[in-house]
C-alpha cells in the first residue's frame, strides 16, 4: 500500500509540474510574435534557346589506287560520302573541295608527281559526274612526298597509293 501511496504522490507532483510548465513557459512562448527569417530566392534564371546545332563539315575521304593506276572504282560507302559533299558545297557556296593525288616511292619525283595529278584529275571528274561544279573542285599533287605509311613494305605502298578529299572554307 505504501507503493501506491508514493506512486501516487509522484505522479500528482509530475502532473502539476507539468501543468504549471505549460501554462507558465510554454503557452506564452507561442502566443507571443513569432519572428520569421526570409530567405532571399534568387531570381528565377530563364534558360536561353538551345543553340541550333551545328553543322558539321564531312571529314576528309580517302581513294585508293592500284599501282601506276589513276582509275579507281567507286562503292556505296564512297557514293554516300560524296554525296555528302555535294550537300555541303551545295549550302556554302563559298567552300572548296581539294582533291590531292598520292604515289608510293616507285618510280622517279617527276613521274610519281603525275601520277598523283592524274590521280586527283580522275576523282575530279568524278565528283563532277556526281553533280559537284567544277569551280568548287581544286587538285593538287604531292607525288611520293606526304606517304602515311611505310614504303618499305607492299602493305604501307598500297595505302600511299591514294587521293585524298578534303573541304576547304
Amino acid at each position: 500500500m505504501r507503493i501506491l501511496i508514493t506512486g501516487f504522490v509522484v505522479f500528482l507532483i509530475w502532473s502539476l509540474f507539468s501543468v504549471w510548465l505549460y501554462v507558465a513557459r510554454l503557452q506564452p512562448a507561442m502566443q507571443g510574435a513569432v519572428t520569421v527569417q526570409t530567405i532571399p530566392q534568387p531570381e528565377a534564371e530563364i534558360a536561353e534557346p538551345p543553340a541550333p546545332p551545328v553543322e558539321v563539315m564531312p571529314g576528309e575521304l580517302m581513294v585508293s589506287f592500284d599501282f601506276d593506276q589513276s582509275v579507281f572504282t567507286s562503292d556505296q560507302q564512297t557514293d554516300s560520302r560524296i554525296a555528302e559533299y555535294k550537300e555541303w558545297t551545295g549550302k556554302h557556296s563559298g567552300s572548296v573541295i581539294v582533291v590531292t593525288g598520292h604515289t608510293d616511292n616507285i618510280g622517279t619525283r617527276e613521274y610519281n608527281q603525275q601520277l598523283g595529278l592524274r590521280r586527283a584529275r580522275t576523282v575530279q571528274q568524278y565528283l563532277a559526274s556526281k553533280g559537284i561544279p567544277a569551280g568548287q573542285i581544286t587538285i593538287v599533287s604531292e607525288g611520293e612526298s606526304r606517304p602515311v605509311a611505310d614504303n618499305a613494305t607492299s602493305e604501307g605502298r598500297a595505302g600511299n597509293r591514294r587521293a585524298e578529299i578534303s573541304i576547304k572554307k
